[in-house]
């Protein structure tokens, strides 16, 4: 997707999800919150590579620390 606010609805669903019952966004998926970031990730995105978020867990951290 290239529209940032379409992909992000569709990334986190729930009410906003712009593809209801094609897609499920984070949360739609039950204990979500107590999975890592990368099991998060991978439970919504189906990556064939499903290990391949967890190299970019510091440096979002780090970006979200400094972006507020």
């Amino acid at each position: 997707m290239m529209d940032p606010a379409r992909a992000s609805q569709a990334f986190f669903g729930g009410a906003g999800n712009p593809n209801p019952g094609v897609t499920r966004g984070l949360l739609d998926i039950p204990g979500w919150e107590g999975m890592t970031v990368t099991q998060a990730a991978q439970a919504v995105q189906l990556s064939a590579y499903p290990d391949y978020y967890a190299k970019w867990e510091t440096s979002a951290r780090a970006w979200l620390s400094e972006l507020g």
